[in-house]
């Protein structure tokens, strides 16, 4: 009972008995203590980063897996319940972040999201401000949570020798990264890239994140010249160290944006290469085979994405978007069905199931299109729900049920013409 006091050993003994075999994890946003926009973005940057460490705890172990960081906000999943319905995410991490002058101060908690039990906690701090050993200390503490060997230090990061403003830096464009719908936000993740840069020419993780940033930028508004910027830092980023995934994912998504997908197709998989369950890169591959018409490929890396990630629903929709796509919808509503399994509680697969069905376009089908896209709706009203539902009932000659559908969508965007 006393060795239960010492933090290492009891972490460890809550995680042999209560953390389960297979740990889908996910992070959810921190809470924050006061309302300072900079302490806002650093508790976002600092919940991305800690959700990538937890990715590669393990590296070797399929039956862990992170959600991206990026899919939690999107769906603006914010309790263990939802992350179980929405990702079948197994165990959750809730927390909170605080930073006053130079103190940071991080608690965490882990819970077991089936039966929405506490597992254990961390409470780390730390008193110079280095955010680096506060993450460290807090993924070490968290795997032996979830029963993961993780020796001490093993968690030291690759970017250990970042100075300890050039990593705060780094986490501010990580947060400013994750919020990327609020105008400015790139802008000024570009400048804290900037600034990191200033501070530790070499990082080589930030050259490639500023390349990623570029890419985000010229996803919005098109403008080209954010790739000709992407591709100069993704090629630094290379030359400093070719190890680096993201750098090569991001070099990557720049041939792909300007339709030289064979050579998309050569960086995303030198990005494998080096992290075999990159989702990105994985995708990002799948998506230049369909793009190069070499779908038997396209297809055969769809299913490799699923299968090593089996019980991840992301990896059959991503799939079940490719057959659909290349006109099999039988084929789509089977893996859109895998991926319910998963994750019940996901309008998102409910409304592909529906346009599945509805491209079969048989009344049997119709009635299960109008099924599908009713659960959406009752899950989470979107535009695209009701407007795809106005479709089917058009098709059946239910005018009117379809004219109060697109009423609804356009009570949620007024934009279509």
């Amino acid at each position: 009972v006393s060795l239960l006091l010492v933090p290492a050993v009891g972490e460890r003994v809550r995680g042999m008995l209560f953390a389960s075999r297979e740990k889908h994890i996910a992070v959810l946003p921190f809470d924050l203590t006061g309302n300072n926009p900079e302490t806002q973005a650093l508790g976002d940057g600092l919940m991305d980063s800690l959700a990538g460490k937890l990715s590669n705890l393990d590296a070797n172990n399929q039956a862990l897996w992170v959600v991206p960081a990026r899919e939690v906000r999107t769906r603006k999943v914010t309790d263990a319940s939802s992350a179980f319905h929405e990702f079948g995410a197994t165990l959750v991490v809730e927390g909170s972040f605080e930073r006053v002058n130079e103190t940071t101060h991080l608690k965490l908690t882990l819970i077991d999201s089936r039966k929405l039990k506490e597992i254990g906690f961390v409470d780390v701090q730390n008193q110079t401000g280095d955010m680096g050993a506060l993450q460290d200390q807090a993924v070490t503490r968290l795997g032996r949570l979830m029963n993961i060997s993780v020796k001490e230090g093993a968690s030291t990061r690759a970017e250990a020798a970042v100075p300890r403003g050039a990593y705060e830096d780094y986490l501010l464009a990580l947060g400013y990264m994750q919020r990327f719908d609020r105008p400015g936000n790139l802008d000024l993740a570009v400048t804290s890239l900037q600034s990191t840069l200033r501070t530790d020419p070499h990082f080589t993780l930030g050259i490639a994140r500023l390349a990623q940033v570029y890419v985000m930028k010229y996803r919005i508004d098109k403008n080209p010249a954010w790739l000709d910027q992407a591709k100069q830092y993704a090629e630094q980023a290379l030359q400093s160290d070719s190890r680096v995934a993201l750098a090569h994912v991001a070099l990557a998504q720049v041939e792909q944006y300007t339709g030289h997908h064979d050579l998309a197709a050569q960086e995303y998989q030198r990005a494998i290469d080096l992290d075999p369950k990159d989702p990105d890169a994985l995708t990002g591959l799948a998506v230049s085979y369909r793009d190069l018409g070499r779908n038997s490929e396209a297809e055969a890396t769809y299913i490799k994405a699923a299968d090593l990630r089996p019980d991840d629903w992301s990896g059959y929709s991503n799939l079940g978007q490719f057959y659909e796509r290349t006109g099999r919808p039988r084929d789509a509503i089977r893996e859109f069905a895998k991926a319910i399994d998963l994750a019940p509680d996901n309008s998102g697969v409910y409304i592909n199931l529906g346009v599945a069905y509805l491209n079969i376009g048989d009344s049997k089908s119709m009635s299960a299109a109008e099924q599908a896209l009713n659960k959406s709706i009752a899950i989470s009203p979107t535009y695209r729900a009701y407007t795809n539902l106005a479709v089917v009932y058009a098709t059946q000659g239910r005018y009117g049920d379809s004219v109060a559908a697109l009423k609804q969508a356009l009570t949620l965007n007024d934009q279509d013409y």
